[in-house]
């Protein structure tokens, strides 16, 4: 082998392995191995009501799963913000803090929650209309699932915090485990789209129940009030950005849903569904990232190493996935989604445009940690433009493909350039490809 590429690889094999990438992969591999089983059990959920509904009733499930993302990337935010500050209060054994926090938190979301659901259901028609429902209920069970899928987030945020893994483990598998059940019952019985939006709403009101118990022995303990400003002055600019993310993410489903027939739009929204994987790994590593990073830094420590091995991993899962979508599209569609559903050659590209917004936001994230705000201008200057591209609905397949990919990679290219003095770009590249030390030998004569 070339002496130099066996320097590359050396170099990344060094890299993947100190002490801070070992620290990163401990921590990710506790988020996603706790994520992943119910990622599986989603995605069968996916695939179950794919099959049982065909591309024209899952349009409406999988335009309900868009508005659902937008909260949830939205709302990802409360998840990291407890984590932090909890784990926080748990290494100083302040307890009574942490029930304050958590108690705050149940009141503030569950009423949060009832106003989005007040709101979707006042709108239900409107809403109805756009996305061309069958019924303004389909809304209302759609603000329905969101009120309680937003209390979840304080579980996460809360068990990762009291470093409660089988808890928040149980609860994530438990809920996409009832989701599967209860749609498998109601599409069984011949029931509609809007039972199996139903589901996802009782599987997470039944796991709130089940999994309460660790939050009901902190809520035991005695108040102890905690700075509410610093939490909100730390979690702000990230919420920011998140909602930009939210609505660059899934704004081509709501118009695939409001300009294409009911066939098509299910077969664009299932072809999302896979294509938007290497987003939401970026997403759970920036999360991971962000709160280590903020702790470090608070801390006056160096924190690019974290940095460099988030953007390698979400590379690698963001370039790998693309390929394998380019590869085998057809292939894996009809795996998944059976003969009814077809997306074509361009599902690669869709892949690598969500990806490109994967290694984005994994920048914004430790930027922000880093208290660099100057790149916090750039997520809504991007979501206006996606918005204002978005909005000429006379669009085909194709194009709208297209427009994600171009806005991505035009969005990152921008981020890139702008985060030259937070990120020291050239260190990066000279750690993968700096040529390897060759050792001095010493030739000695003899006689």
């Amino acid at each position: 082998m070339d002496p130099h590429r066996r320097g590359v690889f050396h170099s990344i094999k060094k890299h993947l392995v100190t002490s801070q990438a070992e620290e990163l992969i401990k921590h990710f591999s506790v988020v996603i191995g706790f994520n992943g089983l119910a990622a599986i059990l989603l995605f069968l959920f996916h695939i179950i009501t794919t099959r049982m509904l065909g591309p024209e009733r899952y349009s409406v499930v999988g335009t309900a799963f868009a508005i659902l993302y937008l909260f949830y990337i939205m709302f990802s935010i409360i998840g990291i913000v407890l984590n932090h500050f909890i784990s926080y209060y748990k290494t100083r054994y302040q307890y009574e803090k942490i029930n304050y926090l958590t108690t705050y938190a149940i009141k503030a979301l569950f009423f949060a929650g009832v106003s989005i659901f007040f709101l979707i259901t006042v709108f239900s028609n409107p809403i109805k209309d756009f996305f061309h429902f069958n019924s303004p209920m389909t809304a209302v069970m759609i603000g329905l699932t969101v009120w309680f899928t937003m209390m979840s987030y304080i579980y996460e945020g809360v068990f990762i915090g009291l470093h409660k893994y089988n808890a928040i483990g149980l609860f994530r598998v438990l809920e996409a485990g009832l989701r599967i059940a209860f749609v498998v019952v109601f599409l069984t019985l011949g029931a509609q789209e809007n039972f199996a939006i139903l589901s996802l709403a009782l599987g997470t009101i039944l796991a709130l129940i089940i999994c309460y118990g660790p939050i009901y022995e902190i809520q035991k303990l005695k108040f102890d009030k905690v700075n509410l400003k610093e939490i909100f002055n730390f979690a702000k600019y990230a919420f920011i950005a998140l909602i930009c993310y939210s609505i660059m993410i899934n704004i081509d489903g709501f118009v695939a849903k409001h300009v294409f027939d009911a066939a098509t739009a299910g077969s664009y929204l299932a072809g999302a569904v896979l294509a938007k994987v290497p987003f939401f790994v970026s997403l759970i590593l920036g999360g991971v990232m962000f709160s280590k990073v903020t702790r470090l830094y608070a801390n006056g420590k160096k924190t690019s190493k974290i940095l460099q091995n988030s953007l390698l991993y979400t590379t690698i899962v963001s370039l790998g996935f693309a390929v394998v979508l380019t590869v085998l599209p057809d292939k894996i569609f009809s795996i998944f989604y059976g003969g009814d559903y077809a997306f074509g050659s361009l599902l690669g590209l869709y892949a690598l445009g969500f990806g490109l917004l994967g290694i984005t936001i994994v920048l914004v994230l430790y930027a922000l940690a880093v208290r660099k705000f100057k790149l916090a201008i750039i997520p809504p200057l991007f979501t206006i433009l996606s918005i204002m591209i978005f909005s000429v609905f006379n669009v085909s397949f194709t194009v709208l493909v297209i427009k994600v990919f171009a806005l991505a990679a035009l969005f990152c290219a921008v981020l890139l350039y702008a985060a030259q003095d937070v990120i020291d770009f050239d260190l990066f590249i000279s750690k993968f490809f700096r040529k390897p030390k060759h050792k001095k030998y010493i030739s000695l004569k003899v006689g």
